[in-house]
């Protein structure tokens, strides 16, 4: 069986003068989508900082903090660097998207973390709502 290439299957998309451009055309939106995500991994980056200060943590958790968003950040900057057409629109929208849902989890695994290191330690010297 052989295949034959159909011509009205890959036209570009339709607008409203009726003039044809192609598919793979500049995308004129382009930084929408990397710039929210930047916005968010930052806030999400600040709201991680500020609720590890409330718990008395110094640098050191800085740079831990600084560590685990290298990945976010890497997906967000890819995001930011891939050519502006529209093919690659879903692929910007899947880095940036990821990245700052990434940032979202990092906080709240790290307030877990110190949520169960408070409670380990709390059980071990045998604090209870007994006492």
């Amino acid at each position: 069986m052989t295949t034959q290439w159909n011509p009205s299957a890959y036209q570009g998309q339709r607008i409203p003068a009726g003039q044809w451009i192609p598919a793979d055309a500049r995308d004129e939106w382009w930084w929408v989508v990397p710039s929210l995500a930047t916005g968010l991994m930052f806030l999400f980056g600040w709201l991680d900082l500020s609720v590890l200060s409330g718990f008395g943590s110094r640098s050191g958790s800085t740079a831990l903090t600084v560590a685990l968003y290298a990945v976010p950040s890497a997906l967000i900057a890819a995001s930011w660097l891939l050519p502006h057409r529209r093919t690659l629109r879903p692929a910007r929208i899947g880095l940036g998207v990821g990245g700052a849902m990434l940032a979202f989890v990092l906080t709240k695994i790290s307030a877990m973390a110190i949520l169960i290191v408070f409670l380990c330690v709390a059980l071990m010297f045998g604090w209870n709502l007994h006492d």
